[in-house]
């Protein structure tokens, strides 16, 4: 295990123990704690409508074929969560339907779903864990639901998804670990723990990487780029209608009606009139109560708006799709919709990804500032360099303006943005292309990446891994270890069996 943690490039030997851990235990190390982890019902719907398993290789409950064409829309009102689903079902052709969302099979009863008409037109079940055993889903009307299991399918991604959805509570509490007593006993050096540490989070960049990998191998670069962004422009609050936009407006529409021979402005006039038409807020706007220039802006947004056919999906978005209360002003998914079209107005016809692997060419020093840094600068400059007339000093369309001109694109959501999306999908890239200069550089700017401002859980396992306040300090201060801290947190101690089962306890004692 030494000798692995010594290697030099993207380590591996984290994912070999969880491999050999697995193996050892027969049960999969990074279930999200299994049936022992409480987890909001809202991450499984997020799971579900963001097609977060293979879609076209489930199964039923019941033993059935299985696969989604469109995962509905996202139910606002009461009612099932998501209406007018489409999927194929072995024996059952193609249906359309609702779908109910669970995190447990067994809340269909407890929620009494099975008195209430509203629920007849359910077409699938769709629970996280299956704590009903053979129990048949049943409607008021006397009819069976087939019923999906998640749990099936999906392995890190919950930890994934974790990280941007809080845990409702903790299992275990902060009762001393194995770690905590080693460390502070000296059994373990600390040299060595903070290498285990990197390959932990190299392990979580690397399973990011092989997410996209799988995307790439029958979708265009291009649209997993264009739906990634998007995603990570919503914030915590408004990921799935962000998705849904892009949905309702794929790459393909956007070039159609956006000329290419058109200036940069007006393309960035036409995509926002599109984006911000489909998410309903054109039609949410009142002219009346806003100030000159913003009434203005509304009318030409919504004559521009006004002159593509009304079948352009998206216009039965309605404003109860998003979340503004708690937003932060700057954050508001006015701005972000307003940065997704300038940056796309850009680079529509001609290509982002194209640019983002010319940043990672130019991976030489410039004067005092090291390759990493030129490169990294590059990457996150695509976003925080955008800038808008009228957007630069407004919050929305009812807001005064603002004095000095605010970032459509802060430098913390561009490092977000570059250490969720970028850096996995050129990882991906590199390896699918056997392109061995680009991954080199990939890792470069991952190894040398600055933490990030510490979260409840980071602050935790800085305390439980580091049990003096300077060794906590230094490891929030490496991003990649960050990433390891949290891998090792999702992996490990969300579960009742703790240190047992521990990849750090494994690794130790290997």
């Amino acid at each position: 295990m030494l000798a692995t943690l010594m290697a030099d490039g993207f380590l591996t030997s984290y994912t070999d123990l969880r491999t050999e851990l697995s193996a050892h235990t027969g049960e999969s190390v990074s279930r999200y704690g299994g049936e022992n982890a409480v987890i909001r019902e809202e991450i499984v719907r997020c799971l579900w409508f963001g097609g977060h398993f293979p879609q076209d290789e489930l199964t039923t409950d019941c033993g059935k074929r299985l696969e989604v064409l469109n995962p509905g829309w996202w139910n606002v009102e009461g009612g099932p969560d998501f209406i007018r689903a489409e999927f194929l079902m072995e024996n059952a052709g193609r249906l359309t339907g609702d779908v109910e969302v669970h995190t447990c099979a067994g809340a269909w009863w407890r929620h009494g779903h099975h008195r209430q008409p509203e629920y007849n037109n359910v077409a699938l079940h769709v629970a996280m864990w299956n704590d009903a055993g053979e129990r048949p889903v049943v409607k008021e009307n006397g009819e069976q639901v087939p019923q999906l299991t998640l749990n099936d399918y999906i392995e890190e991604e919950m930890a994934e998804l974790a990280d941007i959805f809080d845990m409702e509570e903790e299992r275990g509490g902060h009762a001393e670990r194995f770690c905590t007593r080693a460390l502070t006993e000296g059994d373990i050096p600390p040299q060595w723990l903070e290498r285990f540490l990197e390959a932990a989070g190299d392990h979580r960049l690397q399973y990011k990487a092989g997410m996209f990998g799988q995307l790439l191998t029958d979708r265009p670069i291009e649209r997993v780029l264009y739906r990634n962004i998007s995603e990570a422009l919503g914030y915590k609050n408004n990921r799935m209608p962000f998705i849904q936009l892009t949905r309702h407006l794929p790459l393909k529409t956007l070039r159609e009606i956006t000329p290419a021979d058109a200036t940069a402005e007006q393309r960035s006039k036409i995509l926002e009139a599109v984006f911000l038409g489909t998410g309903a807020f054109l039609d949410a706007a009142d002219t009346k109560a806003l100030d000159g220039e913003s009434a203005q802006y509304v009318s030409d947004l919504r004559e521009i708006w006004d002159t593509f056919p009304k079948e352009i999906p998206g216009t039965q978005m309605t404003p109860a799709h998003w979340i503004i209360t708690g937003t932060r002003p700057a954050n508001h998914p006015v701005r972000r919709i307003a940065a997704l079209a300038g940056l796309y107005a850009t680079h529509l016809h001609e290509g982002l990804f194209g640019r983002i692997v010319r940043c990672m060419q130019s991976g030489c020093a410039r004067g005092r500032r090291r390759a990493d840094t030129v490169m990294r600068d590059e990457l996150t400059s695509i976003f925080t360099g955008l800038r808008a007339p009228y957007w630069s000093y407004r919050y929305n369309f009812h807001s005064r303006p603002i004095e000095q001109p605010t970032a459509l694109i802060g430098t913390q959501r561009a490092g977000a943005i570059l250490t969720n999306v970028l850096l996995p999908l050129l990882l991906a890239y590199a390896r699918k292309e056997d392109e061995e200069e680009l991954e080199n550089n990939v890792f470069m700017i991952w190894s040398r990446l600055p933490g990030s401002p510490p979260n409840r859980i980071l602050k935790r396992m800085g305390h439980q891994l580091f049990p003096n306040e300077k060794g906590a300090g230094q490891s929030v201060r490496s991003f990649r270890k960050q990433q390891g801290m949290q891998q090792l947190y999702n992996d490990c101690c969300l579960t009742e069996s703790g240190c047992r089962d521990c990849v750090l306890y494994h690794a130790w004692h290997a």
